[in-house]
């Protein structure tokens, strides 16, 4: 679990740099992640990992969900958090009214888990 979790963070990281640079919210927002997951973000972020950004759109949709789900630890999204998603859709290639009904079907299971079928209908009705 723990090299899962440092996993996502430098993915988390790498996508956030995919732009050139980390801005500074992307990397408090890495960093906060880390600290979510109780793990060093120094250590998880290291240029010698083993780790790559999915280029296979399942595997990126994957790792969209864990992130959601990180970020929702603490049963609650802030805007900022919301902005940093969606920018992370948007290099991810996805549509962005299937990254805003993703963030909206997790603002409105906060307290709840969310039905899979609501997760599979949200999915086929945006992706081929």
């Amino acid at each position: 679990l723990q090299k899962k979790n440092k996993k996502l963070v430098y993915l988390l990281n790498k996508v956030a740099e995919v732009d050139g640079e980390i801005g500074f919210e992307e990397r408090l927002f890495s960093q906060q992640v880390a600290e979510k997951l109780n793990i060093n973000y120094l250590e998880a972020i290291k240029k010698d990992q083993e780790f790559s950004i999915p280029s296979a759109e399942n595997e990126r949709i994957i790792f969209y969900f864990h992130l959601l789900q990180l970020i929702e630890l603490d049963k609650k999204i802030t805007s900022k958090e919301i902005e940093i998603l969606k920018k992370i859709g948007f290099k991810f290639a996805f549509n962005p009214l299937l990254v805003n009904s993703l963030i909206q079907l997790y603002l409105n299971h906060l307290s709840k888990p969310i039905p899979q079928d609501q997760i599979a209908e949200t999915l086929k009705r945006y992706l081929n």
